[in-house]
């Protein structure tokens, strides 16, 4: 029996890797990498990084693993398992769409204005226990005021 355990995809499967959407490798020569494995997709020397990382090489690195037909770098990675082509398809999309960016920054938004509310509502917590301090000082003011007038009326 023999052990497989960085095995290839096999058919209908791909990397389990979103790294050439989410993940650069600048090298110092200006390489521009998708990944620590994969070679060059341009060159930052020679043309603009948004370029290279729109350029035709990017662009079938990504169609490759989305398609399942892996350049050699990417069948032979170390570093990724495998998942379904489904799967894989379903995250990119996820992470291409920025739908978890907008949740996250709504949430983001929610959480800073319950912090303002919750700011707010302390504030006024406090104001109204001062004020019920004063009515209550007020009250023995007011209660010795109502003696003072029983006596005056009862004259």
């Amino acid at each position: 029996m023999r052990l497989e355990f960085h095995r290839a995809p096999r058919e209908g499967e791909t990397r389990d890797c979103t790294e050439p959407w989410t993940f650069v490798f600048l090298r110092s020569n200006g390489d521009v990498c998708l990944c620590c494995h994969t070679p060059p997709v341009g060159n930052v020397r020679e043309q603009p990084l948004e370029q290279v990382l729109e350029g035709e090489a990017a662009h079938a690195l990504r169609s490759g693993l989305l398609s399942g037909e892996l350049a050699p770098a990417c069948r032979t990675c170390p570093e990724r398992g495998s998942t379904s082509l489904e799967v894989l398809r379903a995250r990119v999309e996820q992470l291409v769409s920025g739908s978890d960016t907008e949740q996250l920054a709504e949430l983001r938004r929610d959480n800073y204005a319950l912090k303002e509310t919750r700011a707010e509502l302390l504030r006024e917590r406090d104001a109204l226990r001062q004020h019920a301090n004063n009515l209550e000082a007020e009250r023995e003011h007011l209660r010795a005021h109502i003696t003072n007038l029983e006596r005056e009326l009862g004259r």
